[in-house]
């Protein structure tokens, strides 16, 4: 007689949202927001609108920014710089092209270089498709309509007229979008490059990925001693899966180091072999696509591949008598693309890069800066081919481990927050109908610092199908969303959490609140509202150990 089939998968989803990474200094939604518009609104002088977008950096990396919107422009900007400085007409070519000069000698390159930059981004551009956005150089400002009008016109394969009547094409939308995505990743780069500074508010974070480790070995030897089969998903998949909403790898990359930490100890004593010998059993992550991550901590080119279902079932075949270790992994899903990414021009393929050291607080996690003036720290070239393309402008340049060809920031496949979510890569795709699946299946979702917008209808209706799934439990939610000051480090629910969200009606969390019991129903949500770091933050390692416990136990 024939079995029901019923795979596994796990329990818990993560939406890891921008909210959560706020305390370490990493630019909201909103406040990406302000700071394109701040950035690109001409009315101001461009010194003090680098300050206003980017906030409180050094010296040396306001000069770098500047010098970058000087290269991408079509000299309108430095032109209106001078102006604004008091130079007289018959002077002031002379004295841009000095400015030039200076720009070249302080970032090293050569005309041929800029000219590279200059085809390949376009500042003047995105500033005018900036100016017909609604509520521009306002506060009202919202990137998604900014990411709406560039994908719109590039979908329909026509341009428009800007604010001063002239046409904008194609190509000069593709390269805006370009420029649109190089910002992300700088804004992001520099808060993160800051965060550095005090290694001291990345302390609850490290807290909290190292009880994640270490409650996923214990998870292991529970399984195990239940008699668990280990080439089965009910044993080798975590009991959590992380979608995470953000571009940046922050999160990624302390779980790669937290794993590291416990599969390297001496103490991760698994399995015993026959002849005494202990077996570890250690832990890894399925990205939910095949990628190949560029080499880390090694002066070579190479390729390193985070595990899969398909390695995980072989390396736990009980049929194998001779087993070197036994595995774990957890699903870590990007629906939206990640900073790291790179997709090959040529084979298409996907290369993701996490930097060149492992090391908890690495300098080189995001990519290099397109002009060396910007004073973030640069990967190591790993290959003659990387430094040639560096020497011809690309600045960037990371070598496809697959195939050899090179790629630059703009081949980073980050899915906006637009209206028009057509022409994903496949890997993309991919990602996404796993992370799909993993939600449907789920029976906790938690909601750490994602706020479930308005404008993310899909997740919306993700969420809604799996409530209204035939034949499920229903799913339980957990919202972890703003760090409200009058909030206790308790998680409310029923009529405790009326009585809050009553006193504290203006709030995200609040919103949240109430959008997540349209979508679950009253009596399946709870909230903590001392936000984060509080939720997995104490004294000790027992304490925070309990936290995290708490937060999956719903």
């Amino acid at each position: 007689m024939s079995e029901t089939y019923n795979p596994y998968w796990s329990e818990n989803v993560i939406f890891w949202g921008a909210g959560a990474t706020y305390s370490l200094g990493m630019k909201t939604t909103g406040a990406i927001s302000d700071s394109i518009t701040k950035l690109t609104g001409l009315e101001q002088p461009i010194d003090e609108r680098i300050n206003a977008a980017f906030g409180e950096v050094g010296a040396s990396v306001k000069q770098g920014i500047r010098d970058l919107i000087f290269l991408i422009d079509h000299d309108k900007e430095i032109l209106a710089y001078f102006i604004k400085k008091g130079f007289e007409d018959e002077e002031i070519y002379q004295i841009i092209e000095q400015e030039y000069d200076r720009i070249y000698e302080r970032n090293n390159i050569k005309d041929f270089q800029a000219m590279h930059l200059r085809e390949t981004y376009d500042w003047e551009t995105l500033t005018q498709v900036v100016s017909v956005c609604p509520g521009a150089g306002t506060d009202s400002f919202q990137l998604q309509d900014l990411f709406n009008i560039i994908d719109m016109h590039i979908q329909g394969g026509q341009g428009f007229r800007g604010e001063n009547h002239s046409f904008i094409s194609i190509s000069q939308l593709l390269r805006a979008k370009n420029t649109l995505k190089m910002l992300l990743i700088l804004l992001h780069s520099i808060d993160y490059m800051k965060a550095l500074d005090n290694e001291k508010v990345f302390e609850p974070y490290k807290g909290f990925v190292n009880v994640l480790a270490e409650m996923m070995l214990e998870e292991g030897q529970t399984y195990k001693e239940q008699g668990k089969e280990l080439n089965k998903r009910d044993f080798y998949l975590f009991n959590y899966a992380i979608i995470s909403m953000n571009w940046d790898p922050i999160l990624l990359w302390l779980l790669f180091m937290a794993h590291k930490q416990v599969n390297e100890s001496k103490n991760n004593k698994f399995e015993e072999t026959n002849d005494g010998k202990f077996v570890p059993l250690k832990l890894f992550h399925d990205l939910g696509h095949f990628m190949a991550v560029r080499s880390i901590g090694k002066d070579s080119l190479g390729m390193w591949y985070p595990m899969n279902e398909t390695v995980v079932q072989r390396l736990n075949d009980p049929e194998h008598d001779i087993a070197t270790r036994r595995v774990r992994i957890g699903k870590f899903y990007f629906p939206h693309g990640m900073h790291g990414f790179r997709e090959c021009p040529n084979c298409g393929k996907l290369t993701a890069y996490l930097g060149d050291s492992w090391d908890w607080f690495s300098k080189t996690l995001f990519p290099a800066g397109l002009i060396s003036g910007l004073n973030l720290p640069s990967f190591n070239f790993k290959s003659v081919d990387e430094s040639l393309a560096h020497l011809s402008g690309k600045f960037d340049a990371i070598q496809c481990v697959y195939c050899g060809e090179m790629t630059e920031i703009h081949h980073t496949p980050l899915v906006m927050q637009s209206s028009f979510k057509g022409n994903h890569p496949p890997f993309i795709e991919e990602i996404q109908r796993d992370m799909r699946v993993s939600l449907e299946k789920a029976e906790h979702i938690i909601l750490m610092g994602y706020s479930l917008p308005q404008d993310d209808f899909i997740y919306r209706s993700m969420l809604s199908a799996r409530k209204n799934r035939k034949g499920k439990a229903e799913p339980k939610c957990s919202v972890i969303v703003d760090a409200l000051a009058e909030a206790q480090d308790e998680w409310l629910t029923d009529e405790k959490l009326d009585r809050f969200i009553k006193k504290n009606p203006n709030t995200d969390f609040s919103r949240v609140i109430q959008t997540a019991r349209d979508i679950f129903g009253r009596d399946n949500v709870r909230g903590y509202a001392a936000g984060i770091p509080n939720v997995f933050t104490g004294s000790n390692k027992e304490t925070v150990k309990n936290k995290v416990r708490k937060i999956f136990n719903y």
